[in-house]
């Protein structure tokens, strides 16, 4: 299992109580309504909500114009509110986290994968939670050669 910045549960998104609910709160009136969904994805507004949550404002545009609005906020509340204990596997887990993700609790999800996980391998990374561009340079310089020799070993010894 190859776990890149994972989302377990609502508990481990890096958002404030303030911001969680104010987020479910505004989520919960645009789904109220179909024709909310619409007003609130070709005026601005979620754009304006979407920086105001961190994301990066090339990744924002691919999304208005690529997503289906109802299905992004159906699938935004879900994962505001998704609180059920995540199910793990026995099997080999690789976690990429990066210590600075601005979405990821990295202080919540590490222990969790520590204590359910018997073989387990943490790489720490810089690249950001939403890369602007995945080509092979950006992975060749977010990566070390020492933690690609180090994760083809842990992957050898495990497969």
């Amino acid at each position: 299992m190859l776990a890149i910045y994972p989302y377990l549960n609502m508990k481990n998104l890096n958002f404030s109580h303030l911001q969680m609910n104010i987020n479910k709160g505004i989520l919960k009136i645009i789904l109220k309504e179909e024709l909310f969904c619409e007003i609130a994805w070709n005026s601005g507004f979620v754009k304006e909500l979407m920086i105001i949550n961190k994301y990066n404002e090339k990744i924002i545009d691919s999304l208005i114009n690529n997503c289906n609005p109802k299905l992004f906020f159906e699938t935004a509340y879900l994962l505001f509110t998704y609180n059920q204990k995540p199910a793990f596997y026995n099997k080999p887990y690789v976690l990429i986290v990066n210590d600075k993700d601005e979405l990821i609790n990295t202080k919540f999800t590490i222990p969790i994968f520590k204590k359910n996980v018997k073989k387990l391998l943490i790489i720490k990374s810089s690249i950001p939670h939403v890369p602007k561009k995945l080509t092979k340079s950006y992975f060749r310089e977010s990566f070390t050669k020492q933690k690609i020799k180090k994760l083809k070993e842990f992957i050898k010894k495990n497969a």
